[in-house]
């Protein structure tokens, strides 16, 4: 260490031993007394840290990474509801004619009696003629009509009813249609007649399922002392009971 003078009160700047003091002297510096350094001293504590400083600016984003492996299927949802029906699909070609069924001949049957009948009750109603018969299933036996072939048939019956008693009160008789002895309920008139001698008509149409041939049927009174005129039944076949 150097102590310098340059006639000052202020001591020189050490630094400034080259270039003049820095206390305004003209003249040059003079070392005074030249002192040798002394060892340095141990290093001092270290200080307290510092606040930290504000946090920088944010940095550019990274590249973007490779995509993940793909995650396992999710569960199947609920079935959504059903569309609208679609619109209606063209008409498709007309098929084949099939084959031409069975010709067969025709089987029918009209028995009648023109002359007035006396009613009996239970007591069937009788035919004396035919004015059609075709075929051979189908016979007149007096007070019935005979079907010999199991079939379906129709049974048309009609009749012109004449009161015979006095009186004049109203009365009504029933006319039902049997087969084999059963009635057929669908085979069944009935009229009123208001005064004695009034006159009306009979009629019924009834369908006839023959499954054990041959077979019975007969048209039967309910009441007595009535008269029937121009009495007719017609029976003809329609098909097989199949």
């Amino acid at each position: 260490m150097r102590i310098y003078d340059c006639g000052c009160t202020n001591d020189c700047n050490p630094n400034e031993c080259n270039n003049g003091c820095d206390c305004g002297c003209s003249g040059g510096c003079n070392v005074v007394i030249n002192v040798p350094s002394g060892a340095t001293g141990p290093t001092g504590a270290t200080g307290p840290t510092g606040v930290t400083g504000p946090t920088g600016a944010t940095g550019p984003t990274g590249a973007t990474g490779p995509t993940g492996a793909t995650g396992p299927t999710g569960v199947t949802g609920p079935t959504g509801a059903t569309g609208p029906t679609g619109a209606t699909g063209p008409t498709g070609a007309t098929g084949p004619t099939g084959p031409a069924g069975e010709n067969e001949p025709a089987e029918a049957i009209q028995a009648f009696n023109t002359s007035a009948q006396s009613t009996v009750s239970g007591t069937p109603l009788t035919f004396t003629a035919s004015t059609l018969q075709a075929g051979r299933v189908i016979e007149l036996d007096t007070d019935k009509v005979v079907i010999n072939e199991n079939g379906v048939y129709i049974v048309l019956f009609n009749a012109v009813l004449i009161e015979e008693s006095t009186g004049g009160t109203s009365e009504a008789v029933s006319f039902s249609l049997y087969q084999d002895g059963t009635l057929l309920p669908a085979g069944v008139t009935t009229q009123s007649l208001q005064s004695t001698n009034s006159s009306e008509s009979l009629s019924f149409t009834a369908l006839v399922t023959v499954t054990g041939a041959p077979s019975e049927l007969t048209v039967v009174p309910n009441e007595d002392d009535f008269s029937v005129i121009n009495v007719s039944l017609t029976v003809f076949r329609i098909g097989s009971a199949e």
